[in-house]
């Protein structure tokens, strides 16, 4: 949420890029709030209170790399904490995704920020930690359907522990939820007497790791849309 997202948004607001270390913004400032000082996941939404509230410095003026001082560090000293300041979000929202409208929403902020921006939006959402130990629920997109063979996350387990940044869509990503061997998205596959985003099986959003290059193509993996659905 912070080294992708919020390094992102704030250049695309100031009208800068991010290709160098003052103009990125380290994962462990904000994430040091909340984890106890211990290697736990935290939500995103109490590291992005911390951006609204204290800022966050940048990834040279914490210290050169985005984890300095690893887990545990507790940041002092006035100077740094005044630079963090000027690095500030005014306020984050939610956007709901267990409707058509509301995937349509993400899509426009993705595309251009819901307002004809020339660049688009990217989003966080919170899940189940991929991969770390949760290799198993990675499957490679079917064989004669789009973009085959790249990975996508079908289903994720119970336990919800590491945010993940969304990127991107792709209307033509298919996954056969009921095995019949086509991909549908006007059946009613969850029984539950309607149609709706929860039985589509085709379309995707593209999110990526901050484990970059060791996780699936390289820090890239597709979520159906009927996931967000059903996500808390």
């Amino acid at each position: 949420s912070i080294v992708y997202t919020f390094s992102y948004e704030i250049n695309c607001r100031r009208g800068t890029n991010n290709d160098n270390f003052n103009r990125r913004y380290p994962s462990h400032f904000a994430w040091n709030f909340c984890n106890g000082g211990a290697s736990t996941g935290v939500s995103f939404m109490d590291t992005w209170e911390v951006i609204r509230t204290a800022g966050t410095p940048n990834v040279s003026d914490w210290g050169g790399w985005y984890s300095t001082g690893g887990p545990a560090r507790w940041a002092s000293g006035y100077n740094l904490y005044y630079k963090a300041m000027q690095n500030r979000i005014v306020e984050f929202l939610a956007i709901p995704t267990d409707s058509e409208e509301g995937l349509l929403t993400l899509k426009h902020w993705l595309d251009n920020h819901l307002c004809d921006d020339e660049h688009g939006g990217l989003a966080n959402f919170y899940s189940t930690h991929v991969p770390n130990g949760n290799e198993e629920m990675l499957r490679q997109i079917p064989e004669g359907t789009p973009h085959a063979g790249m990975w996508i996350v079908p289903n994720f387990k119970s336990n919800v522990n590491h945010s993940q940044t969304i990127l991107g869509y792709n209307d033509s990503i298919c996954w056969d939820y009921n095995g019949d061997g086509m991909y549908t998205n006007d059946r009613d596959l969850n029984s539950d007497g309607v149609v709706d985003i929860r039985d589509w099986e085709v379309g995707a959003v593209i999110f990526c790791n901050s484990f970059g290059t060791g996780f699936a193509n390289h820090g890239y993996c597709y979520l159906p849309y009927r996931k967000l659905a059903e996500l808390p």
